[in-house]
């Protein structure tokens, strides 16, 4: 299945967009989980770039622990993004969540083992039930404390006034 996918994409970027570069994510999984490590022994050759979900209060745990299983892999340069992070459960209004996001980016953002190529924060706006799973942005575009936190912090790291 992983390797028809690939193909697909390859001859679609071959065929009709021949200038674009793209990256293929490998089959991603929750955090805590051993998918990786075996995606990386089975069919390294069909994605180009590792992602991973991290919902712990602490990515760079479960981060190092995929950095560890990449190395000795065609995959030990390859970029390492986090497909989702942040909460489901909490909502980001809460503000040991909002402190947690900031020490998240910073700990994604230093060289080494705990180092974040990209991602992408779960949840950007409310879903599910009334009341629970709040997002980043509430009802009408309100921001909660997690979303000051992200946009102050990544401008920090951008080197852009506060």
């Amino acid at each position: 299945m992983v390797k028809v996918a690939k193909d697909a994409i390859d001859f679609v970027y071959k065929t009709y967009l021949p200038s674009r570069t793209y990256r293929i994510h490998s089959p991603k999984t929750v955090g805590g989980s051993n998918w990786p490590a075996s995606a990386l022994q089975e069919i390294p050759n069909y994605f180009t770039t590792v992602n991973i979900h991290n919902y712990d209060a602490d990515i760079s745990n479960y981060t190092r622990k995929v950095r560890g299983w990449m190395n000795g892999t065609v995959r030990a340069n390859s970029q390492l993004w986090v497909g989702e992070w942040g909460s489901y459960e909490i909502s980001y209004g809460d503000l040991s969540l909002a402190l947690n996001l900031i020490k998240n980016l910073i700990r994604g953002s230093q060289p080494g083992d705990n180092y974040i190529d990209g991602s992408h924060i779960f949840c950007l706006y409310d879903w599910g039930k009334l009341g629970q799973a709040e997002g980043l942005l509430g009802d009408g575009g309100k921001r909660r404390a997690g979303s000051d936190a992200l946009r102050m912090r990544i401008r920090a790291l951008q080197g852009e006034k506060l």
